[in-house]
């Protein structure tokens, strides 16, 4: 009877409306389908996958009570305690529009399906930022990489180059270094990096394994069937066997822009303290809403924030 029951909370239903529809699959909407099944509201996440640009990473070390967990585990661990409280996960499924009719609103699928509800946390984080190059879409998975974890291994004894000045950057190199023969690391300006992971990189500088080139961007892609190698901006041309794209990205809101939410220049949801929006009814957290530490804890943090404001403003409603 307890395993029924238990299914039965988890079924996907459409045309039943729910208090919260919770979009994205990371952290911060992880966080956010906790604690809103914790104030017992019916809360559905809807996401193309579960775990966000966490998944990714090859160990998370600055997550509170868990040292070195790798990405993968963790998600794993947030998304069973999310489940256990009886909130929905319809995976599978890309956001193409959301609309607002009345006091309700209506969230539309690549999968042709329409779910309804009081209120909507939005949690899509970004995609990955392109150098915006010519050949750079033909040459991606062709010596282009967006993700050093997914790839990293295909390039043992392999010359290449990572882009980027920022944790993720630093993380990839160190990664890579375990597999490459030799790996370049081109940042635009300055490194952002935290001094641990930087730590974590020094003794393959002093090894030779790792060669910081800056300030210096990336010019040219070279190679037409395979990536080749680069030229940069100091005139510098170097061959390459892969090279790694980790500067950032770019908030997931497009199908926002019908909707009338207010987003900056580059496209976060503006929020005030409490994680509400310009419309009532729609908060947001995690990396599609801009602040200076975009990290796991913090995006968790943001949701529960999230959540807790789209329990007040349903109880107003109600």
């Amino acid at each position: 009877m307890e395993l029924a029951l238990n299914l039965a909370k988890r079924e996907i239903d459409t045309s039943k409306t729910y208090d919260v529809l919770i979009l994205g699959g990371g952290t911060a909407a992880l966080g956010a389908a906790l604690y809103a099944a914790r104030y017992e509201l019916s809360t559905i996440m809807i996401a193309q996958s579960i775990g966000g640009a966490i998944i990714d990473a090859p160990l998370v070390e600055n997550y509170l009570g868990l040292d070195k967990t790798p990405g993968v585990e963790l998600v794993n661990k947030f998304r069973a305690h999310v489940e256990n409280y009886g909130a929905i996960i319809a995976e599978g499924r890309t956001v193409l529009s959301i609309e607002r009719k009345q006091d309700l609103f209506r969230v539309k699928t690549d999968t042709g399906e329409e779910f309804r509800g009081r209120a909507v946390i939005i949690a899509t984080g970004t995609r990955r930022r392109k150098l915006g190059l010519p050949k750079e879409e033909e040459l991606t998975g062709r010596g282009i990489s967006y993700c050093t974890t997914c790839d990293a291994p295909f390039f043992k004894d392999k010359v290449v180059g990572v882009v980027g000045g920022g944790d993720s950057a630093i993380t990839g190199a160190v990664q890579l270094a375990d597999v490459a023969k030799k790996v370049y690391v081109f940042v635009r300006s300055k490194i952002r990096a935290e001094p641990i992971n930087m730590d974590a990189l020094k003794p393959y500088i002093e090894n030779g394994r790792v060669e910081i080139i800056m300030p210096v961007t990336v010019q040219e892609l070279l190679g037409n069937e395979k990536l080749e190698g680069v030229r940069l901006s100091n005139g510098q041309e170097l061959r390459l066997d892969g090279l790694f794209i980790e500067i950032g990205g770019v908030p997931n809101t497009d199908f926002l822009k019908c909707l009338g939410v207010e987003l900056d220049n580059v496209g976060h949801i503006i929020v005030d303290k409490e994680m509400r929006s310009s419309m009532p009814g729609i908060f947001a957290a995690g990396d599609v809403i801009d602040h200076p530490l975009k990290q796991c804890i913090t995006a968790a943090a943001e949701g529960a924030v999230a959540a807790y404001s789209a329990y007040q403003y349903i109880r107003g409603m109600k």
